[in-house]
Order: C-alpha cells, then structure tokens, then sequence
C-alpha cells in the first residue's frame, strides 16, 4: 500500500540582529521559511504550497512576521506608546458605554482624554461612532484589558487606570459594577493597595501627566 501524506519543512534563510518586541533588548534572529509537501512513505518529494517566512528570536524563540526586523528600538517604542493610547482611549469609553446613556459629563471628560492621547484628538462626532462600534461589538472590557494590557509598562498601567477611574467617576460618582472593574484591573496590573491609592489620588487631584504624541 502506498503511503502518501504531508509535513511542514522549516529552513533558515538567514541570521542578523534585531529588536525583538517580547524580549524588549536587542537580540539575534533567524528568518525562516515553512513550507508544506507532499509526501510518499515519509518521504518529501513535491511542495504544495507557498513558503510562509517569519522571523524567530534566538533567545525567547517567539516567530514574528517579517515586518519586526525592519524595526529598531526607538521606532518599537513608538509605536507601542502609539498603540497603548489608543487602548486605553477605547477602555475608557467601553467603561462608559457599559452603562447605557452616556451622560454630558462622561462625554466631556472622554473628548478630554481622547485631546490629550490620540494623536488625531477627539470631537463629538467622531466619539459618537466610537461608542457605536463599541455597542455592536459587544466587547467584555475585562477581556479587552486582558488580552491589550500584556505590553504595557508599569507607568502605562498606572496611567490606564487613571483614565479608566477618571471616565468611571466623571458623573461624580460610581456604580458597583465599575467599582468591582477597578478593583479588577488593580490586581490585574499588579498593584499594592497603596499604589492603587496613590494613582487614583494623583488622577484626582493633579490631573493626568500625558506626554503629546510628537
């Protein structure tokens, strides 16, 4: 009986250095191309698909598309901080939209925050389709969180929870539910009771420190 299969063939193309975005450093990778082929009694003999190349650290053996060895560290960082903004604006406004009618006030401070982190700010109109897609996507905020938060720095889980209280208290007061939220994300992120506390107070009373996007 003739054996006839396929398998997955994996060769290194090249070598080189290059900012590896789950180590955060410097490290050396290996450009790889995968290939599937059809094989008779284990044997490869004929390839039956195109190569998929990726890019595999050396270190921490993670596989990134080719894109990242095009990347240094200043231009990761910027993009990263890039991305960040963006998520914590859209938390923000999940919290928001969470509880149905937005009122004026959670919509003030959401155009306040989104001036002060995006790039391309934020008005009324544009807020207002923001919140829609939110509400049709249906999108749990801690599932949200969980899955966006894993690259952030300790400052920037400090200053996502400032926006995130800021855009939960922006009526000047706060609902269980966004209360057991905020509890969440503090263990989430790893804060001691006094951190949490020296956060809030420092959104409260001081106002956010956001550096501009250049």
């Amino acid at each position: 009986m003739l054996l006839i299969g396929t398998m997955n063939i994996t060769r290194t193309r090249s070598t080189g250095d290059f900012y590896c975005p789950t180590c955060g450093s410097l490290r050396d990778y290996r450009l790889r191309a995968r290939r599937p082929f059809l094989t008779i009694y284990f044997i490869p003999v004929i390839p039956i698909g195109p190569a998929e190349e990726f890019v595999q650290c050396s270190h921490c053996k993670t596989n990134s598309p080719l894109v990242a060895i095009q990347h240094d560290e200043r231009s990761f960082r910027a993009e990263q901080d890039l991305q960040f903004r963006n998520h914590a604006f859209e938390g923000a406004a999940m919290i928001v939209a969470a509880e149905g009618i937005i009122a004026e006030r959670e919509i003030e401070m959401l155009i306040d925050l989104g001036n002060r982190l995006l790039p391309s700010g934020m008005d009324r109109e544009t807020l207002g389709a923001y919140c829609s897609s939110i509400r049709e996507n249906r999108i749990a905020v801690k599932n949200f969180v969980a899955t966006a938060s894993s690259p952030w720095s300790i400052a920037q889980k400090r200053l996502a929870l400032q926006c995130f209280f800021l855009a939960a208290t922006a009526e000047g007061q706060i609902g269980d539910s966004q209360l057991k939220l905020l509890s969440w994300l503090r263990d989430h992120f790893g804060m001691s009771e006094k951190e949490y506390e020296n956060a809030i107070e420092d959104a409260v009373d001081f106002g956010l420190e956001i550096t501009p996007v250049a």
